[in-house]
């Protein structure tokens, strides 16, 4: 295990026989998938099951695991996932030589995994590196040459290349509820790097991933390990066979990918037009109208985190407090990010699925049908968190809370917490509880539009997915992005939506 990451050595001269291969597509997906998050989560403290259905909810992701680990398919394609699992470079230990893998004549220089399949490994301090694989791909692209680009790669992928990703994606989820919730934190922190004031600083660029500085800082620092699943994701989805098309082989930006996945995640997880978990045509067509082609940021800079609201120091008391956390807001997501006070207060309101992880004492939710074990698909996305803000807050303003915090029992530094009754293990930071209160001096009022999302879910998830949409495009010239292409088959986007119906049916 290093830095907090489970990387597992799984080199050897095995290969799959040929009766395993034949095994059966999305089996073989899943089974990469499972590998993923044992190598990302294995070091990971183990989530304690809450919910009043936890008994059942726990059967039924403990059945999908076993079902899934009977069907791991090649130690081969395993040894490829956890070598782009790359976990090394999030330690700090970037190589000053080349590999002891040394590359080869067909080794490709590169800047970011953007130009490679899978990893592109750069000196410390480099600005550019060379391509390698670490092991045989799973299913190398056709016109691929060895670990390297293809002459002519495109970055904008299929309809039928997105479909793939969303089922890549949603075993993803299934295998770990969790993986939701922290890739639309990821997305968030990103892109929320932005800062209008100063041109070029910070957007949705992709340093989180192509970056490992961005993940050493304290507000990204439990995002190592979504974030190196999501990488395997994206190296296996490039170099499989159905991300070929008129003979190129497909290289989206991390960019691309990060804020995808954010996207996916606040889809996947909503009840409104089908149930959580479940894709239907409506879901599906949001996610088909998501543009790609951001580009990679090359010149990435740590120091940009600090465009992302922070926490509160220690030592402050609640009259000082809350009002700091509003300028926070104020100053990060309006001031800089560009957001209104309304898109930012919707987009806080993305807290309410997942949990607040390895940074205080104990994972809790911020909203209890939010937590990972919900459902046996994890949380639901709703408006949750600002129902809980608005009927379950006692105070009103600032002076009110100070004297009543109820219904949080437990204060700490800059957080608080519900420790007993139905509501136990509910945790807010102050930047989410500054949203129920009146603000002291000349900040914004935050308190109409609470209310409003609390009370109308149809409202707030149609203006989360406007403020999500102009957030993950932060920083990019939008004249450069783009609709995925059609299918190389021919097939359209209605044949898609209709084999969509076939699946829910069937």
């Amino acid at each position: 295990t290093t830095g907090g990451l489970g990387y597992v050595d799984l080199q050897t001269n095995r290969g799959p026989s040929k009766t395993k291969q034949q095994e059966g597509e999305r089996a073989m997906k899943k089974s990469l998938l499972l590998i993923a998050h044992f190598l990302a989560s294995a070091s990971q403290p183990q989530p304690q099951h809450t919910h009043k259905n936890n008994q059942e909810n726990k059967a039924t992701t403990t059945t999908k695991k076993s079902s899934l680990e009977m069907k791991i398919t090649g130690i081969a394609l395993l040894a490829h996932l956890a070598s782009t699992a790359d976990a090394g470079r999030l330690l700090g230990s970037y190589p000053t030589e080349a590999p002891t893998n040394a590359p080869t004549e067909d080794t490709c220089t590169c800047v970011t995994d953007y130009d490679c399949g899978p990893i592109c490994v750069k000196p410390y301090n480099s600005a550019t590196g060379t391509c390698q694989g670490g092991g045989p791909s799973p299913t190398a692209a056709p016109v691929s040459k060895g670990d390297c680009p293809c002459d002519k790669p495109r970055h904008i992928p299929t309809e039928c290349e997105v479909k793939h990703l969303i089922e890549l994606l949603d075993d993803a989820v299934s295998i770990d509820h969790g993986f939701a919730p922290q890739n639309l934190r990821a997305s968030f922190h990103d892109a929320g790097t932005f800062n209008q004031n100063v041109p070029g600083e910070g957007g949705a660029n992709g340093c989180l991933m192509n970056h490992p500085p961005m993940l050493l800082q304290g507000e990204n620092a439990f995002l190592d390990p979504p974030i190196t699943k999501l990488r395997s994701i994206k190296n296996f989805w490039e170099a499989h066979e159905e991300t070929c098309c008129d003979e190129r082989c497909l290289r989206v930006s991390s960019a691309d990918i990060i804020q995808f996945a954010g996207l996916f995640a606040t889809q996947r997880q909503r009840d409104d037009s089908a149930p959580v978990g479940t894709i239907d045509p409506a879901k599906q067509a949001a996610l088909l109208a998501y543009q790609w082609g951001r580009p990679d940021e090359l010149n990435c800079v740590p120091a940009w985190t600090e465009n992302l609201p922070g926490m509160n120091p220690p030592g402050l008391t609640i009259m000082d407090r809350c009002p700091a956390a509003g300028m926070e807001i104020e100053e990060k997501m309006m001031h800089r990010n560009g957001f209104t006070k309304t898109e930012a207060n919707v987009l806080i309101g993305a807290h309410t699925i997942g949990r607040i992880r390895n940074t205080f004492g104990g994972p809790g939710p911020w909203a209890l049908n939010g937590d990972d074990t919900a459902t046996p698909e994890g949380g639901v996305f709703d408006n949750a968190f600002h129902k809980f803000l608005e009927f379950d807050v006692a105070a009103t303003d600032v002076p009110s809370f100070d004297t009543n915090t109820a219904a949080f029992d437990e204060t700490f530094p800059n957080w608080f917490r519900v420790s007993s009754g139905p509501l136990a293990t509910v945790s807010h930071l102050d930047s989410d509880v500054t949203l129920k209160l009146s603000p002291l001096g000349p900040l914004p009022d935050f308190t109409s539009d609470t209310t409003s999302f609390a009370n109308d879910n149809a409202g707030f998830l149609a203006r989360f997915d406007k403020a999500f949409d102009k957030m993950t495009k932060l920083g990019v010239d939008k004249n450069i992005l783009s609709l995925p292409k059609p299918c190389c088959d021919g097939k359209s986007s209605e044949q898609l939506a209709a084999g969509f119906v076939a699946e829910v049916q069937h």
